[in-house]
């Protein structure tokens, strides 16, 4: 079976394919998706890509992926398009996790060019009116509502000072179903003395620990950042809004929650893999579509949000939290978290 010719194609039927199943890993994985496409009798994958399409080839089922670039030196080379990456996703939260995030952000800062371009900057141009400073360090267990003008008194400087800050997209929710987490005037104060991070809304509490793991110390939300109520702040803050978000260090996207209390750091379901060794050292791999990119984020619940179409075409890089998978987007393209390139 080479994968690699130009016409590559898996025609079969799907009773086939399942009376197969039980001694053929790639048997299984073959009907497993031809069933969740509801395909009735006959299949043909194609490949076209870094993917097996089945019926269309604007819907990929499978995704192939190699593990390197310089393996395979044959004759019988994988096509260039192919993508470099690793099928099994890492524990959600884990240690693997947030050194992948830090390494895209490391790259961004250091080679892409455009993301600093149209005046953006390691620092904002403008400072949000209020912050949640979530402390230094993991250690941390408490986060602060502050004032920016009062963080500049409290390091001493006389000139203004730009501070690096990561704003959080989500969706508020029911409030019959998640909580509405808010700062008013009556309790801006409590809010400034402290707040346990046990006290957050799921969704905030997985905010401050992506913050601090992203070394960041300074976080925006808007409704702890916008003081709420008949008499908050919210008509004078919404006019910086686009501010907010093109200055932000970096955007977090809580792109599988559906409210506050959610949360978006859960255990995602588990990706069917199969093996396929070309040479020893160098396996290739077949796995459930990564690119789900269309469905989990652009076409997501979260994109539904009046605001949110703006918060992404303002933010100059996002990390959005999917039930499927991390997704990284900044102007040199598009990144999930099995380490695939996936468009520019």
């Amino acid at each position: 079976m080479d994968f690699w010719v130009f016409d590559f194609a898996i025609r079969d039927t799907l009773s086939t394919l399942q009376a197969r199943s039980h001694i053929c890993e790639l048997c299984r994985l073959l009907y497993a998706s031809s069933k969740k496409l509801t395909v009735m009798s006959s299949v043909e994958f194609r490949r076209v890509g870094s993917v097996l399409t089945l019926g269309t080839p604007e819907a990929p089922a499978l995704s192939i992926c190699r593990a390197n670039l310089n393996y395979l030196n044959g004759r019988n080379n994988p096509p260039e398009e192919i993508q470099i990456g690793f099928p099994k996703l890492p524990e959600i939260g884990s240690l693997t996790q947030f050194e992948v995030l830090r390494q895209w952000l490391e790259d961004c800062d250091n080679n892409h060019n455009r993301c600093y371009s149209d005046g953006f900057g390691p620092y904002p141009a403008r400072t949000p009116t209020r912050l949640i400073d979530v402390g230094q360090g993991m250690n941390s267990e408490t986060v602060r509502l502050l004032e920016t003008v009062d963080l500049q008194e409290e390091i001493g400087h006389s000139q203004p000072v730009q501070f690096s800050y990561i704003a959080l997209s989500h969706p508020w929710g029911d409030r019959n179903h998640h909580q509405h987490f808010c700062t008013t005037w009556e309790n801006i104060d409590d809010h400034k003395t402290g707040i346990l991070d046990s006290n957050l809304p799921n969704t905030f509490r997985d905010a401050v620990r992506v913050t601090r793991e992203l070394n960041v110390r300074y976080l925006w939300i808007d409704s702890l950042c916008i003081v709420q109520g008949e008499d908050g702040d919210f008509e004078e803050e919404a006019q910086h809004m686009e501010t907010v978000f093109s200055s932000a260090f970096c955007v977090i996207a809580a792109s599988c929650a559906t409210g506050t209390s959610d949360g978006f750091l859960q255990q995602r379901p588990n990706r069917t893999v199969v093996t396929i060794d070309r040479s020893p050292e160098s396996p290739f791999y077949i796995c459930e579509a990564i690119d789900d990119f269309q469905r989990y984020v652009v076409e997501g619940p979260l994109n539904k949000r009046g605001w949110v179409l703006q918060e992404r075409a303002l933010a100059r890089r996002t990390i959005y939290f999917t039930e499927r998978q991390v997704y990284w987007e900044c102007g040199d393209g598009i990144r999930c978290e099995t380490l695939t390139r996936m468009r520019k």
